[in-house]
């Protein structure tokens, strides 16, 4: 698995379809038919592209979930990851226009289905219940301190606590 079948395996999603299940489905059934290793492959570039979008920059341009130095302003750091999501399921071009252009990222689109694409081809290529492999680069809201500037990532803020 190389970064071109990542994008061959996104670019199966099936957006004729309505409901989230059905638009991954032939995603899914696409990634199934690697081997197991280029499935754990496939995570990996996954949350690499959702990290690289892991940032204040892409945050502040969401629409009604836009991310505010405001205390007081809700931000679901879920929704920004849904959003992120969206973005990746939407191909490599897009992908890759937001990453230059953060002001291109889609105001009110979420996708968390692409989320459990790995884990359900994973299921369906070995009969497992779950992935158990966890790849380095971690897709979480704040966890790319690149991106955020000024703010404590996952991974500091839990050793502040550990």
């Amino acid at each position: 698995m190389d970064e071109s079948h990542f994008w061959a395996v996104i670019d199966c999603l099936d957006w004729h379809k309505s409901a989230p299940k059905d638009i991954v489905q032939p995603a899914v059934q696409a990634l199934s038919r690697y081997e197991k290793a280029d499935i754990c492959t496939f995570y990996d570039f996954l949350n690499e592209k959702l990290y690289a979008l892991d940032g204040r920059l892409y945050a502040e341009q969401l629409g009604s979930n836009r991310y505010t130095a405001d205390p007081d302003d809700f931000f679901s750091v879920d929704d920004f990851l849904y959003g992120r999501c969206g973005v990746v399921a939407n191909g490599k071009d897009f992908f890759e226009a937001v990453l230059q252009y953060p002001d291109r990222i889609p105001k009110e689109f979420t996708f968390e289905s692409l989320l459990y694409l790995p884990e359900r081809a994973w299921q369906m290529k070995t009969g497992a219940e779950t992935l158990d492999y966890f790849p380095e680069t971690w897709y979480e809201t704040f966890s790319n301190p690149t991106g955020w500037p000024g703010i404590k990532t996952i991974k500091e803020r839990l050793l502040d606590h550990g």
